[in-house]
Parts: C-alpha cells; sequence; structure tokens
C-alpha cells in the first residue's frame, strides 16, 4: 500500500513540475507582431496595432518614438498575463 502511495505521489509531482515549467515558458515566448501603430497612450503605457492593445516595458519608453501610423515589428513578450513590448524595429510595409 505504501508504495502504491509514493507511486502516485511521484506522478502528481513529476505532472505538476512539468505543468509549472509549460506555464513558465509560455510566459517567456517572445513573439513579434508587425503592423502599423494606430494609437499610442500620452504616458507611452501601451499602443495599438492590429486592433490590439499591448503594454510598453518601461524600459522603453526614453528612447521609443512611436507614432501612429508608424509602420513597426515589435518583440512582444507575455508578463502576468499581458503582453508587453520588449523590443521595436521600424519597417516598411510595402
Amino acid at each position: 500500500m505504501f508504495k502504491r502511495i509514493l507511486i502516485v505521489l511521484s506522478f502528481i509531482a513529476v505532472i505538476g513540475f512539468y505543468g509549472i515549467n509549460l506555464a513558465t515558458a509560455q510566459e517567456d515566448m517572445e513573439i513579434s507582431v508587425k503592423g502599423v501603430v494606430s494609437q499610442v497612450a500620452e504616458d507611452m503605457s501601451s499602443l495599438v496595432i492590429n486592433n490590439e492593445t499591448i503594454m510598453i516595458d518601461p524600459e522603453l519608453k526614453d528612447y521609443m518614438n512611436i507614432e501612429a501610423g508608424d509602420s513597426v515589428e515589435l518583440i512582444v513578450n507575455t508578463v502576468d498575463g499581458k503582453k508587453v513590448i520588449v523590443d521595436f524595429d521600424y519597417i516598411d510595409l510595402e
């Protein structure tokens, strides 16, 4: 009986470990978003691109000069369930 309990507890621990790693991996996954910026918050906290609001990493605010109408490629990471821009580049969409 003790062996069965030990096996079940081990199985639960393995599932929990892989579940946590999977959640963390999804949290750290960077994606690229390309499009034309339609709106930028006055405080540079977020912008709207492709009808989606994306937060701007506070470290980028000092040198980010993105304006509505700019064609950009954004590198976006998910932080606490929110999409956050961690890098960007101006592009030509033509």
